[in-house]
């Protein structure tokens, strides 16, 4: 697809409360929801590179991340906490 889609990582996954994603271009939009799909929150990547996500206060569970870049969703990833 040319976007760049293919090189983002989260990581560790399970993880026990700080969530890595590389690869991430910048304005690319990350969005992490429950498994109900209630949006905990939503936040814009200001440069390229590692974003750092603190999960530690997340309940153990299921969770969804999706990262949209030009308004077009080009990842998705299930996280195990």
């Amino acid at each position: 697809t040319g976007d760049g889609s293919g090189s983002i990582n989260v990581f560790p996954n399970p993880t026990d409360g700080m969530l890595n994603i590389t690869g991430l271009a910048e304005d690319a939009i990350l969005t992490v929801m429950n498994l109900q799909g209630r949006e905990l929150w939503v936040e814009r990547q200001k440069a390229e590179g590692l974003l750092t996500l603190k999960m530690a206060n997340h309940k153990p569970g299921i969770y969804f991340i999706k990262i949209q870049q030009n308004e077009e969703t080009i990842f998705r990833k299930v996280v195990l906490k």
